[in-house]
């Protein structure tokens, strides 16, 4: 057995079907993290009790069990919906005139059981394993001039049980910087193009917490829930007047959308040489926080945090995402 690198482990999801944690026998994508981080958890209970002794604890017994996991990869159009099936309903259609291409409609799903995943933890220097009942607590991404796209998953699931597959490692697709483009205005103007430095979307699904994830009679998880769900946005942009500043000022709802695409790559199987693409659209914002940034020899910059309403009668709200790609559907 050898001392093997952290970078050949490799990560590989599905979409689980039937009943919670019944597991998938083999995973539908590979993940190629840049980040992993993955903690098997046991909890235990302490026997405290009064045996004649000054020292604290004569014994202990295992009370349940779980698994928490983060990561972090390069964006990715033909996996990012997987991971947004847990919240969101998607309409997929192909594109007229190109039937290898496909357009993903996502829209937010109120449900708060949503779809479970089984991620395939392989480690080819010592033991692989099945994680099952997965779901995820935070889908964010975040794009800077210098570096990939990157998006950030974590969650929890059961704890893992031992796997002898492997995950099939296939070439990337990816984006950088200079892929996305930003465009903002007020909740009743026009979406226009506005240059920013760096971006950030959070996505946060807070998931039921242990204490009735167990069930009396289990040390697992018998189900796991998505609860109250929060979008926010972070960008930086230069500041060459006030008019975000007045938006802050005066409380007015603003919206934007982010769209991701590499007009350089072409979706494999189209023959209408389409290009991947990724628009987050989030029709209408609360401007959480506004603030003046920079240095002494820099120029001045502001930092904008943005959280998406689900306002009653607002098309779309509180999120829409539109994908394409060359999947079928999810």
């Amino acid at each position: 057995m050898a001392n093997g690198l952290y970078r050949k482990i490799t990560m590989g999801i599905a979409t689980e079907t039937g009943t919670y944690g019944n597991g998938m026998a083999n995973p539908t994508y590979s993940i190629p993290n840049v980040e992993l981080q993955v903690e098997e958890v046991t909890d235990k209970v302490e026997n405290n009790a009064m045996f004649g002794s000054s020292y604290a604890v004569n014994d202990s017994m295992m009370s349940m069990q779980h698994t928490n996991f983060n990561m972090k990869m390069k964006v990715d159009e033909n996996l990012l919906p997987l991971f947004l099936k847990q919240k969101f309903t998607i309409n997929s259609a192909a594109v007229g005139g190109d039937a290898a291409v496909y357009t993903h409609t996502l829209a937010y799903n109120t449900s708060n059981a949503g779809s479970d995943y089984t991620l395939f933890f392989q480690d080819p220097d010592r033991t692989s394993m099945k994680i099952t009942g997965c779901k995820f607590d935070k889908i964010d991404l975040e794009a800077t001039q210098d570096n990939f796209v990157l998006l950030t998953v974590s969650g929890k699931g059961k704890y893992p049980t031992t796997w002898t597959g492997s995950n099939t490692m296939v070439a990337p697709r990816e984006f950088v910087g200079r892929n996305v483009s930003y465009r903002f205005a007020t909740s009743t103007g026009a979406l226009t193009a506005t240059k920013v430095l760096d971006l950030k979307v959070s996505h946060a699904f807070p998931l039921s917490d242990d204490k009735v994830n167990v069930s009396l009679g289990s040390s697992t998880y018998d189900g796991l829930y998505t609860l109250a769900d929060r979008f926010e946005s972070e960008v930086t942009l230069l500041m060459p007047d006030t008019t975000i500043k007045g938006y802050y000022d005066n409380y007015t709802k603003v919206q934007s959308d982010v769209t991701i695409t590499d007009t350089g790559r072409i979706i494999t199987g189209s023959v209408t040489n389409l290009n991947p693409s990724i628009i987050f659209t989030y029709p209408i914002q609360e401007i959480l926080k506004w603030t003046r940034e920079g240095g002494l020899d820099e120029l001045v910059q502001q930092k904008v945090s943005l959280l998406a309403l689900n306002k009653t009668g607002t098309s779309d709200a509180p999120m829409k995402v539109v994908i394409k790609n060359n999947v079928a559907s999810y």
